[in-house]
């Protein structure tokens, strides 16, 4: 099932971790945008995906990249539109180097 918009991979994350997946209900002429904001700390977040044709229960876990080929990666408040990915394809925000203030959301809304 979809994810509602916007959703959130992470909401004032503290600590390093993985957030929950989210489907993305993207295609046709509906597109997204992946926003992170907070207090970062030396912080980074990656975003990451399962290939749709794979079974989404077993298939690795990738990097997510742009159209250009730059992966979606984050060291201070910003937003990238996703495209170049499948309808209803998983994905999910990786956290890690959290600092002692670090305090992270991750938001995807449809634009």
């Amino acid at each position: 099932m979809p994810a509602s918009n916007p959703f959130y991979l992470f909401n004032n994350q503290t600590t390093d971790g993985i957030s929950n997946q989210g489907s993305l209900e993207i295609g046709g002429n509906r597109e997204a945008i992946v926003q992170c904001y907070g207090t970062w700390d030396g912080a980074n977040i990656i975003i990451q995906n399962r290939a749709f044709s794979l079974d989404p229960l077993t298939a690795p876990w990738l990097q997510l990249n742009d159209l250009s080929g730059n992966p979606f990666a984050f060291t201070s408040n910003g937003q990238q539109s996703i495209s170049g990915i499948s309808q209803n394809e998983p994905v999910r925000a990786v956290l890690s180097n959290a600092g002692a203030s670090t305090s992270i959301t991750v938001v995807v809304r449809y634009t």
